[in-house]
């Protein structure tokens, strides 16, 4: 069975340095929803990341029910990076939360890992909790 890669898109970048992907039920739905992470380096000037939520993922790797703007993760502030990754986890009576990490490309010296997390993810991607 051959294997389909499937378009993000409105992908603007024209280098990255990183992505990313993860699945979650966002509208606790019993769904699935796409979380696509990007890095975009533009030259010159800081490196950038935006995510996006592509709603009701399905089995065979289609988006039913559309894709959201893209969001840009505040404060990225790093000039190149080695790496990128997000995850959603689940805080219970906290809600879900938007779990974002950078490898970033220190000169001289060893690389920095780094994360953050966005607190009271919505249905549509949004961090509302800071």
């Amino acid at each position: 069975m051959p294997v389909l890669f499937h378009p993000v898109p409105n992908w603007t970048s024209w280098e990255n340095q990183g992505g990313n992907v993860a699945v979650a039920d966002l509208g606790r739905t019993g769904g699935q929803d796409l979380i696509v992470l990007r890095i975009d380096h533009p030259n010159p000037g800081p490196n950038n990341a935006f995510y996006r939520i592509g709603r009701h993922l399905q089995g065979d790797g289609t988006i039913q029910g559309g894709w959201g703007p893209w969001i840009e993760v505040p404060g990225w502030a790093s000039g190149q990076n080695q790496g990128a990754g997000l995850a959603v986890a689940d805080f219970g009576a906290q809600g879900l939360a938007l779990v974002v990490f950078q490898v970033r490309h220190v000169d001289p010296g060893p690389n920095r890992g780094l994360y953050r997390i966005g607190r009271k993810l919505d249905p549509n991607g949004i961090v509302t909790g800071g």
